[in-house]
């Protein structure tokens, strides 16, 4: 993983029709994972005093951004008489899990106060989601390709951030590049480069993921607005191809000589992450 951010593709990339001429629904292109499935899978493969370290972490972890889990682990850890360092094997195992886990309660939430509102839910996992009577839709998984060609028709896209406080997530640069309202939880890097989008940001409370879709179905023309000033405060300073540039100095600078030579490209010739065999 590059300590960079992913990036706005260059205009073009996502088609689509001009805002006025948008389809007025939103998507949700996140897969439903199942926090009542992972527990019980958690419950019969980890031996218990670390299964209970774990869910107590959880616990403590409710409503708190990805920033506290470190700290989090390793406190409770201690409660149960077991003593942590960040990055060694056991930590990751509990962090790791305390992640996907946390990803799941709030993907479920999130999507619960999306069902009632002209939502299309994308990818797999929401089949136990009924959403008949409702407005939303859940239309399955679909490729990478489909979701590019449709993604401009879009009124507006819901993501999740939950594990980034320092960027956002692809799909938010993927709305802003598509002209989508981008509707997301805020972080300090949206509070700090997307000021003009906090209307149609939420918190860790499910009121305020209501709220920000309210006030963009209210008004669609001033987020489209919002989201067009902020498309060209952030591009070509948050672009994709400016990312791949710092990924590409990035390397060069671990690889030091033996990369000195190539270019993003080119293959990389024989030899030069191997070494030689003899003749």
């Amino acid at each position: 993983m590059f300590a960079t951010h992913m990036g706005i593709p260059d205009p073009g990339f996502f088609g689509g029709p001009p805002p006025e001429q948008r389809n007025g629904r939103l998507i949700f292109a996140k897969s439903g994972w199942n926090p009542l499935a992972l527990e019980r899978g958690w419950r019969k493969t980890m031996p218990p005093k670390l299964f209970a370290l774990l869910f107590d972490a959880i616990a403590e972890a409710r409503g708190k951004t990805c920033g506290a889990f470190p700290e989090i682990i390793v406190d409770v850890a201690e409660q149960h008489l077991v003593y942590l360092k960040p990055g060694g094997d056991l930590f990751n195992v509990i962090l790791t899990r305390l992640d996907n886990y946390t990803r799941g309660v709030r993907t479920r939430e999130v999507g619960a106060v999306l069902a009632d509102y002209p939502v299309d839910f994308i990818g797999g996992g929401w089949s136990d989601l009924d959403v008949s009577g409702r407005p939303a839709r859940v239309l399955g998984a679909m490729t990478f390709d489909a979701m590019r060609e449709g993604l401009g028709s879009y009124l507006a896209a819901v993501s999740l951030n939950p594990s980034i406080d320092l960027s956002v997530h692809d799909r938010v640069f993927f709305a802003l590049g598509a002209g989508t309202v981008p509707v997301f939880d805020a972080n300090r890097f949206t509070a700090a480069e997307m000021p003009h989008l906090s209307r149609y940001s939420f918190g860790q409370d499910t009121t305020s993921v209501a709220a920000a879709v309210e006030a963009l179905l209210a008004d669609p023309a001033t987020a489209q607005a919002a989201t067009a000033t902020t498309m060209t405060e952030l591009y070509p300073r948050f672009s994709m191809q400016r990312s791949v540039q710092d990924i590409h100095e990035i390397t060069m600078s671990i690889a030091g000589a033996a990369g000195a030579g190539l270019l993003p490209a080119e293959p990389v010739p024989a030899g030069v992450w191997t070494p030689k065999q003899a003749a």
